[in-house]
């Protein structure tokens, strides 16, 4: 690790930098997000927005639903958090209505990654961001039992000497996680007596459930929905995730919440063991993340900008009463002190997108993006939050999240080959309005549909009048009803984002096999063809949904919006069918029921049509292979090349065809067994044209 150190200022400026980072991307499979985040002074709309990619390698699809508010008896237990441990949570009376967008991918090697965002009806979104961290932090029994103040200390004696040791107040002390408690127990006790330090709260004595099990209980999934059944602002959400958190602990892996409504925009750090803290981004300020923790250093005692358990607080007071006068007055969270570094991967990735952001959004030159974004070899630090050079939009979001890396399809790049889903939403009053810009696969090269998430209104299924002991009343004319949650499934992606994904799959594999695709005039989006960004300049319906909904009713009003959804949607296929019909050939069909890894060879066919010749074929050329991305989110590029082209007429229309012999070697690389995969034919004609068609096939399971 040190000597790594001493190359990872050429990551700045070398080839020998991207050569190696290019490697280390691939060396692990990718679980990337990007989320942009910018406070409401720091927009044109005077709202909060929001924006998130999620990379994710191998095959993906998404799914909306709905899900209707609720009412619950004090009896009934929540059933959908998956928790390790005897962990059981008791309902809340009401919970509300949300639209939850599910994002899976399913690896080659049967591993499913998933992503998710919440957005409720009363306007907050939640959204996720998982942190790869390092395993291995090499604490040995003699530097644990060397402890700064009594409390934790950093894995790295020259990082804690440099940053505590003259700052005694520096050192923040919250609910430790898993690490931090076993810090605690093989710390000498006589190290706080020696500096003569006021006692400090006993966490076995004064918060023994602090200390419960660790590595056998608490919340592994499903916090994210609780957060939205019970917040009916940013804030509140965000205290329900803190108390959760404290009470039940947190099982899952390290992650980054982002939490908005229409006022305010929330980061939360949350770590294996009991510790939640929240910092509140400024109005005036913008922040990206990437893989790489950007809570920054937060005050422990600010009451209106952090949130933290009431726990935390009170210790962080009596933290402070040992600090000498004279010195600065505060008591402060780093994540550092309590969490593993971000792995290389991590860290390589997100240096990468930071200086996108630092350059795009802040308005930095070249050298002062050196200055802001330094990297050692614990851990890519992390700009934090910047205030734009000027205000962000929308359609400036949009760009941003699209933006690649020269090659299009690195990991590295904010859109990549890997990007299965990207939102920009733009929280609205009333909730119903709140709008989210989709593009179903890489930003870059597809449009970004409208959509209203929460304007697809739900029946509320009436249950028996029920009395308070929850039993059912024959007549129950005073007894409330009980609500059930009723979900609907209504987004496009499954469906719909097949075009989209082909599409940029086309793209793809024309780029790797002879570079036909190149960037277009436009500099916010290089590679989007022109027919749709005028998709993207479209009016949603929005104007006429208000004035339904102020004239008729709301419910009228949210009817039209969902329906104009669905007229945008209608449009971007449209458009996209024409946009690939006249890059792509339909007529290739593959020559198998199935493929499977055991078979020798397989045979494609490629008809002529008028506006085709399939015997101006060069055989050299032609490769055969899968454009699903690889795990580490690199695109696979690996193709199966023809070792035999005949040419004669297979369907007696006159014309000469195609019959190509591929070798089933690379053909079906990164293909999903047990499903269908598209596989596709790239290649050139003799007169320098190229070539792309494809067909589905069966792919057998090993």
């Amino acid at each position: 690790m040190i000597a790594l150190r001493r190359f990872l200022p050429l990551f700045r400026s070398s080839v020998l930098g991207a050569a190696l980072g290019t490697a280390l991307l691939a060396s692990a499979p990718l679980q990337a997000d990007t989320i942009v985040a910018a406070g409401r002074l720091a927009t044109t709309t005077g709202r909060p927005l929001v924006a998130r990619n999620v990379d994710l390698g191998g095959t993906s699809s998404t799914t909306v639903r709905r899900t209707g508010a609720a009412q619950h008896k004090w009896s009934d237990t929540v059933d959908y958090v998956k928790t390790k441990g005897d962990v059981v949570l008791t309902q809340v009376p009401h919970t509300i209505g949300f639209a939850h967008a599910r994002t899976e991918s399913l690896l080659p090697d049967g591993t499913l990654l998933m992503r998710e965002s919440y957005l409720n009806d009363e306007g907050v979104l939640v959204l996720s961001m998982p942190l790869p961290l390092e395993r291995t932090l090499h604490l040995t029994a003699a530097e644990a039992a060397r402890p700064l103040n009594g409390l934790v200390r950093s894995p790295d004696p020259a990082y804690e000497k440099r940053n505590h040791a003259s700052d005694p107040n520096r050192l923040p002390y919250v609910l430790p996680s898993a690490l931090g408690i076993e810090r605690m127990r093989r710390a000498s006790q006589e190290f706080v007596a020696r500096k003569d330090m006021k006692p400090l709260p006993d966490p076995e004595k004064d918060a023994p459930e602090v200390l419960e099990a660790f590595e056998s209980s608490g919340i592994v999934y499903g916090l994210m929905r609780l957060m939205t059944e019970r917040g009916s602002t940013a804030r509140r959400a965000v205290e329900e995730a803190v108390r959760l958190v404290e009470r039940f602990g947190w099982a899952g892996e390290a992650v980054q919440l982002t939490v908005a409504d229409t006022e305010e925009v929330w980061l939360v750090a949350v770590l294996p063991g009991r510790t939640a803290v929240a910092r509140r981004l400024a109005d005036d300020e913008a922040v990206l993340a990437a893989e790489v923790q950007t809570l920054g250093t937060v005050d422990l005692l600010d009451e209106k900008n952090t949130i933290v358990s009431p726990l935390t607080r009170e210790r962080a007071r009596m933290l402070l009463a040992n600090i000498p006068e004279g010195t600065a007055r505060t008591v402060t969270f780093d994540w550092i002190d309590y969490a593993e570094p971000p792995t290389l991967q991590a860290r390589l990735r997100s240096y990468a997108r930071t200086r996108t952001f630092l350059k795009r959004i802040g308005g930095l030159s070249e050298e002062a993006v050196r200055d802001a974004t330094g990297m050692d070899y614990r851990r890519f630090v992390a700009p934090g939050t910047i205030r734009p050079q000027t205000k962000i939009s929308p359609e400036a979001l949009r760009a941003l999240m699209r933006s690649s890396a020269p090659d299009l399809e690195s990991p590295s790049g904010i859109a990549n080959a890997a990007t299965a889903r990207s939102s920009v939403f733009d929280p609205r009053t009333p909730a119903w309005t709140t709008r989210e810009d989709v593009a179903s696969a890489h930003p870059a090269v597809i449009p970004y549909v409208a959509t209203h998430p929460l304007a697809v209104q739900l029946p509320v299924k009436m249950l028996a009048r029920s009395n308070e002991t929850g039993a059912a009343s024959a007549k129950g004319d005073n007894t409330p009803f009980v609500e059930t949650a009723v979900q609907s499934t209504f987004d496009f992606s499954f469906r719909d984002a097949r075009s989209f994904q082909r599409h940029a799959a086309i793209l793809y594999a024309f780029d790797a096999a002879h570079g036909a695709v190149k960037p277009s005039e436009n500099s916010d989006a290089p590679w989007l063809a022109s027919e749709f960004a005028a998709l993207e300049k479209l009016p949603d319906g929005l104007a006429e949904a208000r004035f339904l909904a102020d004239k008729v009713s709301p419910a009228k009003g949210a009817h039209h919006l969902a329906e104009s959804d669905a007229i945008a949607r209608a449009r971007a296929r449209a458009v996209l069918f024409e946009h690939y019909r006249t890059r792509a050939t339909p007529s290739v069909t593959i020559l198998a029921d199935t493929l499977s890894t055991k078979d020798r060879t397989v045979r494609v066919n490629v008809l002529s049509t008028p506006d085709f010749d399939a015997t101006k074929l060069v055989r050299k050329s032609l490769g055969l292979g899968s454009a699903i991305p690889l795990a580490s989110g690199e695109p696979n590029h690996r193709r199966s090349e023809a070792t035999a082209l005949n040419r004669i007429d297979v369907n007696g229309d006159g014309r000469l065809d195609a019959v190509i012999t591929f070798p089933i070697a690379g053909a079906l690389e990164g293909a999903l067994p047990g499903r269908y995969t598209p596989l596709y034919v790239t290649g050139r004609t003799t007169d320098k044209n190229p070539f792309i068609g494809f067909d589905s096939v069966f792919v057998k399971k090993p």
